[in-house]
C-alpha cells in the first residue's frame, strides 16, 4: 500500500466515524415535544353548532426553547365527541416559527373540565424551520369555566433550515 492509499484510507475512516457521531442532518426527523399553559382568548360563534376559538399559550419545546403558541380552531358541537380543525403556530424566542394543521376532539373528564386531544401535521415554518415537516399529538386539560388550559405534546419534526 502506498502513502496515498494509506492517507485516503485513514481519511475515509475518519469521515465514516465522524459521520456516525454527527448530529441529525438537516431534514432528518427528530423528537419534538413540550409543555404549555394558556387560555382561550377569543370565541366567535358562527352558528348554533360551530364556533371559531383562539387559544394563546406559552411553554417550552424541544428545538424552540421558550415559545408561544397560537391555535385557531373551528369547533363543531353537533357531534359527540365535540370535534375541531384548525392551525397552530409555534413561535420561538428568536422569532422562528413552526406551522401546523391540526384536528382533534374533546372528551369530558369531570363536570366543567374537558381533555382536548389534537393531532398536528407540521406544514412548514420560518428561519431554521423553513420547509419543516413532522407531526405531533397534543393532550391538554381545559376548564370550561375559566377557559384555562394546560398540556403537553410529543412527536417529530424535521429542521431543514438548521
Amino acid at each position: 500500500m502506498n502513502r496515498f492509499s494509506s492517507a485516503a484510507s485513514l481519511a475515509l475512516a475518519v469521515v465514516t466515524v465522524l459521520g456516525f457521531a454527527a448530529p441529525a442532518a438537516a431534514g432528518e426527523e427528530v423528537p419534538f415535544s413540550g409543555s404549555f399553559a394558556g387560555e382561550r382568548t377569543e370565541r366567535t360563534v358562527l352558528s348554533p353548532t360551530t364556533a371559531l376559538d383562539r387559544w394563546d399559550m406559552a411553554g417550552t419545546a424541544s428545538h424552540l426553547g421558550k415559545c408561544e403558541m397560537v391555535t385557531w380552531a373551528l369547533v363543531d358541537f353537533s357531534s359527540v365527541p365535540v370535534t375541531g380543525v384548525g392551525t397552530t403556530t409555534f413561535v420561538a424566542a428568536n422569532g422562528d416559527q413552526v406551522y401546523a394543521d391540526a384536528s382533534g376532539y374533546s372528551e369530558f373528564v369531570e363536570p366543567g373540565v374537558v381533555r382536548i386531544i389534537e393531532h398536528g401535521v407540521i406544514t412548514g415554518g420560518t428561519g431554521r424551520f423553513a420547509g419543516a415537516t413532522g407531526s405531533y399529538t397534543s393532550k391538554r386539560l381545559t376548564s370550561l369555566i375559566t377557559n384555562e388550559t394546560i398540556g403537553s405534546f410529543e412527536g417529530t419534526i424535521s429542521t431543514p433550515g438548521s
